[in-house]
């Protein structure tokens, strides 16, 4: 896994934004990480990784809530052990994990799914969770994917530019 830091390394832009910019705007962003941008990241997929890096930094440095679906967990040590084998699975998820939080998928997440308007139930699933964690956003590069959502999605590089301004 790569260096998450640095936006943290940017310490006046961070306060700018954690002490003046979000708390003006009575603003705390909570957002859900969909699988594919978590594994840009993880995997480095050009061009995708670079926002994705930005956006985990974002929450390991505390300036926003990231949080990742407990079923988005598993997705992503499954396509990682076909890549990197067992160990190497395990051990970036043990780095991912103090950097998101992890929701639990309930009956009631998985319910409500059923009941959006959308063709993806893994989708509807997340949409349903992030309502229920009052996220702000769903971070995912599918936005076409989420017309119906509850919660808003906005794609990785339109959250950076938006909340950083870079």
């Amino acid at each position: 896994m790569t260096d998450l830091s640095r936006l943290g390394r940017n310490n006046a832009l961070v306060a700018y934004y954690t002490e003046l910019f979000f708390p003006e705007r009575d603003v705390r962003l909570i957002a859900l990480g969909d699988t594919n941008v978590i594994l840009d990241q993880l995997l480095d997929r050009v061009p995708f990784a670079d926002n994705a890096e930005k956006i985990l930094g974002m929450s390991e440095n505390g300036e926003i809530d990231g949080l990742m679906n407990a079923s988005s967990a598993t997705d992503i040590y499954f396509i990682l052990r076909k890549m990197a084998g067992h160990e190497q699975s395990k051990e970036l998820l043990k780095r991912l994990f103090p950097i998101l939080d992890v929701i639990e998928v309930g009956k009631g997440d998985l319910v409500r799914a059923m009941e959006l308007d959308f063709s993806g139930y893994e989708d509807a699933v997340a949409a349903s969770c992030a309502k229920r964690v009052k996220a702000d956003h769903i971070i995912t590069r599918n936005v076409h994917h989420f017309k119906s959502s509850p919660v808003p999605a906005i794609e990785p590089g339109d959250f950076v530019n938006k909340f950083l301004g870079i």
